[in-house]
């Protein structure tokens, strides 16, 4: 279903103020599926420090109006950026997006990633190397040339409430559908 909510976040380690967020976009040769495959229709990104996202959830509010109030066009490769400013006052333990309306695939619909990055005032991707948690995943292997990707897809799995640890294989690239399973 194409309202089927699916999500992925990071955990940082502890609170930190947030400075900007970039999604960065999946990209498959295979069958010319092509730049921003599975990248989301709408989404939110919000920031906590319960795991959980149950209590003291903030809304990363600035392009909300562009990414969850309407449908979200695919840029391809372009990163999304969504940037909080130095003095926004977010912060948290735990970044997370929640797709509501995921991208149409030949016969059902999907969530996908690259990477979710996280950056502190002074540049640094505070998100790189950290454990990333999904609602679930579907691992694929790397395409001969190609990076690799694994999209989140709009299935049923054992349990909708299933969560996947999962952290970085490369130390570079993080992605909803393609974290490494621990």
């Amino acid at each position: 279903m194409q309202d089927a909510e699916k999500w992925v976040q990071v955990d940082m380690g502890w609170r930190v103020p947030i400075e900007k967020n970039a999604l960065l976009p999946c990209s498959d040769d295979f069958n010319a599926i092509g730049a921003g495959f599975g990248f989301p229709v709408r989404f939110k990104i919000e920031v906590c420090d319960d795991p959980e996202f149950k209590t003291g959830v903030t809304l990363h509010w600035r392009r909300h109006d562009e990414t969850f109030m309407n449908d979200f066009r695919n840029r391809g490769l372009r990163h999304f950026v969504s940037v909080s400013g130095k003095d926004g006052g977010i912060a948290g333990r735990y970044v997370r997006v929640t797709a509501v309306k995921l991208a149409s695939r030949q016969n059902d619909f999907i969530f996908a990633l690259a990477e979710l990055q996280v950056f502190e005032a002074d540049g640094k991707n505070l998100a790189l190397g950290k454990p990333v948690t999904a609602l679930d995943s579907i691992e694929a292997p790397r395409r001969a040339g190609g990076r690799r990707i694994s999209p989140m897809a709009s299935r049923p799995s054992r349990s909708r409430r299933a969560k996947r640890k999962c952290s970085c294989r490369s130390g570079r690239r993080c992605c909803s559908g393609s974290p490494t399973i621990r």
